[in-house]
């Protein structure tokens, strides 16, 4: 653990002896979906549960620190954070421990604990300067500056045209696409006009999930794609490794643009035409991919849908799984919802490179159908618990979950909140 911000390293703080224990603030994050679940006691000492639902709350974000920290050694004053309505903090004397580790999560409490640092001259481990750096975007964005292997600098075959892609799967989802909605004529524009943009910003952590799975001529299955933007992840992902990439989804529309871009570029890509409930296990993967593939998936479907990908695994193999996750919604506000999305996407395509495609006069027929199925989807949102039920029902063993709540979001008077959930199980 690093010591950030200016500090003197023979400051009274920092010294002791073995009569004389060192005083260390230790604050902690409350995450920031905690807000209507726990409140923090003036001072920050203690937390309060609200209506009886402190028994299903616990801190995340954290660095799990402080249970290693010796009580021989320090003596530590413990502060929960929730963000800048809270009246004070009763920071005691010696120096500060920040104990959150996740800025996504917890974005609100470090936001108060890099104040609180930055006016209090004192010395501060962890400090929320730098855990600000690790959020999802600071991530990419430290890492684009990486100088990565000859192999993958000169390798641009999974490099994408995003807009050329909007066009050319706008004519060939009008033409091929069988879904409610039409999605796929429609989700590279969506793309392009950074509606849905989540797929560049979880680069970073789908490679490192998938990182230490990855092997020259691994068989990787990709279910469900909506454009070329998963398996050009994928394929950089592994760079200079190549899998043998296969894409199995139950549309044409999205298969036909990935075959069209796998040819442009020369890239060995097989696509299959076929529902991933009807997967029987005769063929088997070494890991496959779903990126909110389970969104699209009924309640009714789960159990099958997660048991045949289990049994295409080979023994050994990994299911890398990313999918939107969320509370249930009281009352019915599909509607509500999809008008929300409706009118942001149509506002981000007008100010898009891509604003003449809405002048199309089948273009916003088919954005109030997909945004009507999108608002339907996210009404019915699966749980957490339920997904990783899912998968463990389905006989794997979770690996590791990552969980990022997405900006709480109000809709008349009900709060959306929903998270972006990744899980790696194996076989």
């Amino acid at each position: 653990m690093s010591l950030h911000g200016e500090s003197d390293i023979n400051s009274p703080l920092l010294a002791t002896t073995t009569d004389q224990r060192i005083n260390l603030n230790v604050l902690f994050g409350v995450p920031d979906d905690g807000e209507g679940v726990v409140r923090a006691a003036p001072g920050g000492r203690a937390l309060t549960g609200l209506a009886g639902s402190e028994n299903h709350f616990r801190l995340r974000g954290s660095a799990n620190i402080a249970p290693f920290v010796t009580r021989e050694r320090f003596a530590l004053n413990r502060l929960y954070l929730q963000g800048a309505g809270q009246p004070r903090i009763n920071l005691g004397p010696g120096a500060i421990l920040n104990h959150i580790a996740d800025p996504d999560i917890c974005s609100r409490a470090l936001a108060m604990v890099e104040r609180l640092t930055n006016q209090i001259r004192r010395p501060c481990f962890n400090h929320a300067t730098a855990v600000a750096r690790t959020s999802r975007d600071g991530v990419a964005r430290l890492l684009s500056g990486i100088v990565m292997s000859a192999d993958t600098l000169t390798d641009q075959r999974w490099s994408e045209d995003l807009l050329s892609q909007a066009r050319q799967a706008f004519a060939i989802g009008h033409a091929l696409c069988t879904c409610k909605g039409k999605y796929h004529a429609l989700w590279g524009g969506l793309r392009a006009a950074n509606v849905s943009n989540s797929l560049k910003a979880e680069e970073p952590l789908l490679a490192a999930l998938m990182g230490p799975f990855i092997r020259d001529g691994a068989r990787v299955m990709i279910g469900g794609a909506a454009d070329p933007g998963v398996p050009s992840v994928v394929g950089r992902i592994y760079a200079p490794n190549r899998p043998v990439m296969t894409v199995i989804d139950r549309c044409r529309a999205p298969l036909t643009s990935i075959r069209d871009f796998a040819a442009g570029k020369g890239i060995r890509c097989r696509t299959v035409h076929r529902d991933l409930l009807d997967l029987d296990g005769n063929e088997q993967w070494d890991q496959i991919v779903l990126h909110y593939t389970p969104d699209f998936v009924g309640p009714h479907c789960r159990a099958r849908f997660f048991r045949a990908l289990a049994q295409s695994l080979v023994s050994g193999g990994t299911l890398v799984c990313a999918a939107m996750t969320g509370t249930s919604v009281t009352g019915d506000l599909s509607q509500e919802l999809a008008d929300v999305y409706f009118n942001y996407s149509r506002k981000a395509l007008d100010e898009s490179p891509l604003s003449d495609l809405p002048s199309n006069p089948e273009f916003i027929p088919i954005l109030r159908a997909y945004a009507d199925a999108w608002g339907r989807r996210r009404a019915n949102l699966i749980t957490g618990e339920e997904l990783r039920g899912s998968i463990i029902a389905a006989g794997l063993s979770i690996l590791s979950e990552s969980t990022f709540p997405r900006r709480k979001r109000f809709v008349g008077e009900a709060a959306i909140v929903d998270s972006n959930s990744f899980f790696v199980a194996g076989r």
